[in-house]
């Protein structure tokens, strides 16, 4: 990071003269005459850098994108662009200026990476800590090399590397695992990760007006930003792509929330980024994609005033609500197990026909009335997609009074035996009626292994649901799982699958945002 005293010491061998001329042009002055001797050219030089930095530092390029700008030489093998070309890729550090240790080991990882990141070795990772084996997938060290290379350039200069990270699942959690007040707007959608530090990456959406069937899909229009904090002292462990400094046009800004910014917008791209520091924490928004463009400086400015900056760069890392053990409810009343639910005409049927879906053919459905007829199931004659229908068209169309989740939710898939295939936040769920054979859910839902972790949970809303997990491997050093959080009514079966598992956080906060009472 930059210091003020690197500053100082820059300016400790201007020679007199200059210094008078600079105390002349900020009408300081001329040197006292009389009495002791005045520390005349200390005053000047803190004038100097007072002026400075209250009113043309931005103007220098000291605090924008040019003052966190690096090169790396063109058309390096593995870098995003593949042509051949005489100009540079240009990068900025995410937490340092020039002259900053995060700058340099930013920069100097960055130019190693691109070169040397052809070689990935599948084994390298086997056996290996877990806290190690994460830091090397962080900042993406495929091979012994590389991840000698990041220590070493971490060593070089003294920089923390990042070993853990969590996805909160939702907001609160999110401002609690980082240890902040509310600092994003209240109709945000969002989601990301955190680190160890309370570094974070957090993707946000603000939705505006309806949604619109366009070409193959409803779209939701709004903003799209992103959201980061990054820490001093630390390697972030991931690149930032930037346009040429000369493209930005940059000034300071003070936001609704007395934020003092620099925004630096390319017109061009159409795209913006409001940097905010203070302290340890360097936030950092960025907006402007092809789909999401920001189209004047001016909304430039609008979409700076929707965060509060300072709030975000308050840290106090916490992750342990993210990660914790099962909450085990111990008067299941009866609840199936998903062991019991396997052996169900419906759960064996299921993982039959996902073993063999790949084998079946639309033109030849005769293994597929094969195993409805061996379990006595309906098979399905048809299946009709949901997504050019509304949502509460969809659901009516697919017999649903409420919606099945709090939070996102929308019917993909029906079928004619009255099937539903739901996506969900965080993951996907299928109704399964009792009597019907199941297409839509994939057979690793139901193949469970006999070292399952499962436990009976209750939700916030009062649904008791079976959970469980089983290892599916060990893929380059990383140990996968699958999952499946479990619902029985008199009527059928709905069946739940997260998308991320670290914890029982994770599924247990999944099946609170299911409203299991719709399939009574």
């Amino acid at each position: 990071m930059l210091k003020p005293y690197d500053i100082l010491n820059a300016m400790d061998g201007i020679e007199e003269e200059k210094l008078a001329e600079a105390g002349e042009l900020l009408e300081l002055g001329t040197e006292p005459k009389r009495g002791f001797k005045f520390p005349w050219k200390a005053v000047l030089i803190a004038a100097v850098i007072s002026a400075l930095f209250t009113v043309t530092a931005y103007s220098l390029g000291w605090f924008g994108i040019g003052a966190r700008s690096y090169e790396t030489e063109p058309a390096l093998p593995h870098a995003p662009s593949t042509e051949q070309s005489e100009a540079k890729d240009y990068w900025k550090s995410a937490n340092g200026y020039k002259g900053s240790n995060e700058y340099k080991a930013s920069a100097e990882w960055t130019a190693y990476y691109w070169k040397n990141n052809g070689s990935p070795d599948a084994d390298f990772l086997s056996g290996a800590e877990k806290k190690y084996a994460d830091t090397c997938h962080f900042y993406g060290a495929t091979n012994q090399e590389m991840a000698d290379r990041l220590f070493e350039i971490a060593d070089k200069y003294n920089l923390k590397l990042h070993y853990d990270h969590l996805s909160p699942l939702n907001t609160e959690d999110f401002y609690n695992s980082i240890g902040t007040e509310a600092f994003l707007p209240q109709n945000c959608q969002s989601g990301g990760y955190v680190y160890e530090d309370g570094s974070f990456k957090w993707d946000c959406f603000i939705p505006t007006g309806e949604p619109e069937w366009i070409e193959d899909g409803l779209i939701q229009k709004g903003l799209d930003f992103t959201l980061f904090r990054h820490m001093a002292g630390t390697l972030v462990p991931w690149f930032s792509p930037s346009e040429e400094p000369d493209s930005f046009e940059e000034w300071e800004y003070e936001n609704l929330f007395g934020n003092k910014l620099i925004i630096s917008y390319n017109g061009e791209k159409h795209s913006m980024i409001a940097s905010y520091s203070e302290g340890q924490a360097f936030i950092e928004l960025s907006a402007g994609y092809e789909w999401s463009t920001v189209e004047s400086p001016e909304q430039a400015e609008e979409i700076a005033d929707l965060i509060d900056f300072h709030k975000a760069a308050q840290c106090k890392p916490d992750l342990s609500a993210l990660r914790h053990g099962p909450t085990v409810c111990t008067e299941p009343c009866g609840a199936v197990t998903a062991e019991e639910f396997s052996e169900t005409p419906e759960g064996r049927a299921a993982a039959e026909y996902g073993a063999l879906c790949g084998e079946i053919m639309p033109e030849d459905n005769s293994k597929l009335l094969a195993i409805g007829e061996k379990y006595q199931l309906e098979a399905p004659e048809s299946f009709e997609f949901l997504y050019e229908l509304s949502l509460e068209e969809a659901l009516e169309k697919a017999g649903f009074a409420e919606n099945p989740s709090y939070s996102a939710c929308y019917p993909e898939c029906l079928l004619s035996n009255g099937c539903v295939q739901f996506s969900v936040s965080g993951g996907t769920l299928c109704y399964i009626p009792k009597g019907a054979l199941c297409t839509v859910l994939n057979g690793n839902y139901v193949n469970l292994t006999k070292d399952a972790e499962s436990w009976f949970y209750k939700t916030e809303h009062g649904d008791i649901v079976h959970i469980s997990v089983w290892s599916r491997g060990n893929v380059h050093g990383t140990e996968h799982k699958e999952n499946i959080i479990l619902f029985e009514s008199e009527k059928g079966y709905a069946v739940g699958r997260a998308d991320y598992y670290n914890s029982a956080y994770e599924l247990e906060t999944f099946a609170d945002d299911i409203n299991f009472k719709v399939f009574r």
